[in-house]
């Protein structure tokens, strides 16, 4: 996932934890104004990074001891558990709910930094955070055509599905 660090990687999912972030003074200073919208800091972060800046992930360095209990309200997921394909299939309203954060995370992007993206950052954006306007098909070809997939074969064929 570490390595997955283009803006259309971002769009559709948070790649870092942000307890392990280090960040320069260019990126400091785009998160000075808060957004209308974000899911979650870290990933906000990340948006930013992917667009703007040159994201270097340390692949064999542990910067932390990750732990997680039971009742953790954010974390990592197994999403090849049956517990976790269980918990989306039950859960389906909060799963597209997940979903459509992205498209308001998105557009909040879009409204703060439009006047800095380059034509071709801009047209991925407003792409993505204009799908869930199309009917189901149209959706999906979106899906396909820009490329906005998220990790792993589960998740990926439950934005298929909750799209």
């Amino acid at each position: 996932n570490y390595m997955r660090v283009a803006l259309k990687d971002q769009l559709v999912q948070n790649t870092m934890t942000g307890c392990t972030v280090m960040l320069n003074r260019s990126l400091q200073q785009h998160l000075e104004q808060a957004p209308e919208y974000c899911v979650m800091h870290d990933w906000w972060m990340m948006l930013i990074a992917s667009a703007f800046g040159k994201i270097v992930p340390l692949e064999n360095e542990q910067t932390i001891l990750y732990r997680q209990h039971a009742r953790n309200v954010v974390g990592a997921k197994n999403a090849g558990s049956v517990s976790y394909l269980y918990d989306r299939i039950a859960h389906s309203d909060n799963t597209r709910s997940i979903v459509s954060q992205t498209y308001q995370q998105a557009e909040s992007f879009y409204r703060m930094f439009s006047a800095q993206l380059s034509a071709e950052q801009k047209a991925l954006v407003t792409g993505y955070m204009e799908i869930p306007k199309h009917n189901k098909i149209r959706r999906i070809y979106d899906l396909f055509a820009l490329k906005t997939w998220k990790h792993g074969i589960v998740r990926r064929l439950g934005q298929l599905f909750y799209i």
